[in-house]
């Protein structure tokens, strides 16, 4: 009798522990957040720019591309010439736009990746040079609510330090404040991570950003938001007036509920050497008519430049690229005999250059 009691205690011990582990992983399953998910992508990886709704550039202002690229396939090159204004505005820019509608009380992560040549040039006197804003959905409320710029001066490049502003509030009488991010890094992407609650209240909105994996704005409260208006994402480069083209590369972009949903994995794949190179040899004893012709690799040129002893003799944009175009011929009797230094001069497409250099003989010469 007393072995049953003991079995019958025991078996009920056992069934009230499976029944509180029962419970506990019922409630564990309760409590864990639900995975983040991407709520949109304007990353390019259709090939085209079909995931924005609108393009505010110039003919031939913004074009998808393979190289350079951050992730996938395709990333978007975006070129600002002086006096670019399409929409009849201020300044000048090249800029999509995709009316995602952030509302008050909304709370998003968003990622994407820049790239900005190694000669990238910022007119010292510009007052504000935008890659990436959130822009007020009602009109006539002044600058956007939140953008990631340029800022700095003459002097301050090619490392030209990266600023948040962000505007929110009275529009009347806005709160505002800049966030000094880092300085970017020419030559090579820049990852960005901002994650945002949308509010005109300074006590429920916040920011706060990570640049290329290191926190730089911590969660920072702050009026994210005019009163009585949410806001739409644009993304290219819109700056004030300026006499320099400049040309930028984003890839990436993504709307997501949480950081693993939207950040970049791995690193950024390197990017291919570009190469200026000429058919012409070190050395070489030239007389009467030479072929001279360069040859590029690593990127599309836009731009290759022939020099004889130090001066600009032509200019191609397009390929073949050819001394003196379709001839593809120099006459060496435009120069002396003797001794002389020939050079190719290439600029890439996203702002990269190279250079080749070689000193050749001419047997012959009118002087």
């Amino acid at each position: 009798m007393f072995a049953q009691r003991v079995l019958r205690s025991s078996a009920g011990a056992v069934a009230a522990s499976l029944l509180v582990l029962a419970t506990l992983a019922s409630c564990s399953k309760e409590s864990a957040p639900e995975p983040g998910k991407v709520l949109w992508r304007g990353d390019f990886e259709t090939g085209d720019l079909s995931q924005w709704s609108g393009t505010e550039c110039e003919p031939g202002g913004v074009d998808v591309i393979r190289d350079p690229v951050r992730q996938g396939t395709y990333a978007a090159r975006f070129v600002v010439h002086p006096g670019d204004d399409p929409i009849d505005a201020s300044g000048e820019r090249c800029e999509l736009r995709e009316p995602i509608r952030e509302e008050e009380g909304d709370e998003s992560w968003w990622s994407w990746s820049t790239y900005f040549a190694d000669v990238f040039d910022l007119n010292p006197e510009n007052t504000w040079n935008i890659i990436t804003q959130w822009h007020a959905r009602s009109s006539g409320l002044g600058g956007p609510p939140v953008a990631f710029e340029l800022g700095g001066g003459e002097g301050d490049g090619p490392d030209w330090p990266l600023e948040l502003r962000v505007r929110g509030g009275d529009p009347s009488a806005p709160d505002e404040q800049n966030f000094e991010l880092g300085r970017l890094r020419p030559g090579e992407w820049n990852d960005f991570l901002f994650h945002v609650k949308w509010s005109s209240n300074p006590s429920d909105g916040l920011v706060e950003v990570w640049l290329n994996g290191k926190q730089v704005v911590p969660s920072t409260p702050i009026a994210t938001l005019f009163e009585g208006s949410g806001v739409y994402v644009k993304q290219g480069f819109y700056r004030g007036d300026a006499q320099v083209t400049a040309t930028i590369v984003h890839d990436g972009l993504t709307r997501g509920t949480s950081r693993d949903a939207v950040e970049p994995k791995g690193d950024p794949p390197p990017l291919p050497s570009f190469e200026v190179a000429s058919n012409l040899k070190p050395g070489e004893q030239l007389d009467g008519t030479v072929k001279w012709q360069a040859r590029v690799r690593g990127a599309p040129a836009e731009e290759v430049s022939f020099f004889i002893d130090g001066r600009l003799a032509w200019t191609e944009n397009e390929a073949p690229y050819c001394f003196k175009g379709d001839s593809c011929r120099w006459d060496v009797a435009s120069v002396p005999p003797g001794d002389h230094e020939l050079e190719v001069r290439a600029v890439a497409s996203d702002g990269r250059d190279a250079v080749w250099r070689a000193r050749v003989q001419t047997q012959a010469g009118g002087g």
